[in-house]
């Protein structure tokens, strides 16, 4: 007996994936949309299917054909904040059209009745921040990317709000690093994946964009997974928007420091001139407390930062 049936697109990637991994074994049905022919990896998902959301007829007929859908995570879409600003057109395409697409599809089917979460990003308020932002805190985002995340969140909050789509919410986390299950972040304009390929030497060096004094929140992936699975559970969503934070405040230098820890090798770093940086970026988990009864656990950055560095060296990659 399945306690549920979960939909998340982006399976094949590093937070699909691990929520996949991570649902499953808690006793969900997993169905995984993805981009690929195949899987990544098929102990994730019970079932899935090929889809490119940019396709709205392809996403209609695919969301038509599933049944018994209890909730929707939307984990898919382009993800790096600076290459947004080499093609804002592509960002908004993908991450805003290829969402409305999921919601058109979903709104029109059966699986109007399906809870709908979103994953956010922290990145939507902006970089002025001089205290851990709250949800009351008013999004100022820099960049296509974060634009893309925080225009994903007003149109859900409208089709919510007008009835079309039962239920759902946006989870704006922060800075998720670490592993499960084998699935770890290998994106590499991101900050800890760009360290480790330094580490690694398959880059020569580590650029800083600017003095690296900016601060950054670290949520372990193993908290983010059980935060997901209590916006399942929880029997109703009162806002539109919920923090997910580690809990973790570090310098970009403190981080360069720690991948040279736990890699035992040094990493030639370059500073150069600040460009469009967000200089602090934390969050308050006061909502998510609240409302999910969740608070991140996994506090030593030193166990995150070599459980990462640990999978980055040994995993398969995923898309």
């Amino acid at each position: 007996m399945h306690k549920g049936h979960v939909l998340i697109t982006g399976s094949n990637g590093f937070l699909g994936g691990a929520l996949a991994s991570y649902l499953r074994r808690m006793g969900y049905r997993i169905t995984g949309l993805g981009r690929k022919t195949q899987p990544s990896r098929r102990d994730v998902v019970d079932h899935y299917v090929s889809v490119d959301l940019s396709n709205p007829s392809g996403v209609m007929r695919v969301m038509a054909a599933l049944e018994g859908v209890n909730c929707i995570f939307h984990c898919a879409g382009l993800t790096s904040a600076r290459q947004s600003f080499d093609d804002p057109a592509l960002y908004y395409s993908v991450n805003v059209g290829g969402f409305a697409n999921l919601l058109l599809a979903a709104k029109t089917t059966h699986l109007a009745s399906s809870r709908v979460i979103a994953i956010s990003s922290g990145a939507v308020y902006g970089g002025e921040l001089t205290t851990s932002a709250s949800e009351e805190t008013v999004p100022r985002p820099i960049g296509p990317y974060a634009e893309t995340k925080f225009a994903t969140e007003r149109l859900l909050m409208h089709e919510v709000a007008r009835g079309s789509i039962a239920s759902g919410t946006t989870l704006r986390v922060f800075g998720i690093s670490g592993s499960i299950n084998g699935f770890v972040d290998r994106e590499p304009s991101r900050l800890l994946p760009s360290l480790m390929l330094a580490a690694t030497g398959r880059k020569s060096l580590f650029r800083v964009n600017g003095d690296g004094s900016a601060i950054r929140e670290f949520l372990d992936i193993r908290d983010f997974v059980v935060a997901c699975e209590r916006a399942i559970a929880v029997n109703e969503l009162e806002h539109s928007a919920i923090n997910i934070g580690g809990g973790i405040s570090l310098s970009i230098r403190d981080a360069i420091s720690l991948v040279q820890l736990v890699s035992g090798r040094e990493i030639l770093t370059v500073y150069g001139n600040e460009v469009n940086e967000q200089r602090v970026i934390t969050a308050n988990n006061s909502r998510a407390l609240s409302e999910l009864g969740w608070k991140p656990t996994k506090l030593d950055p030193l166990e995150i930062v070599g459980n990462a560095w640990h999978a980055f060296c040994h995993a398969e990659p995923t898309e």
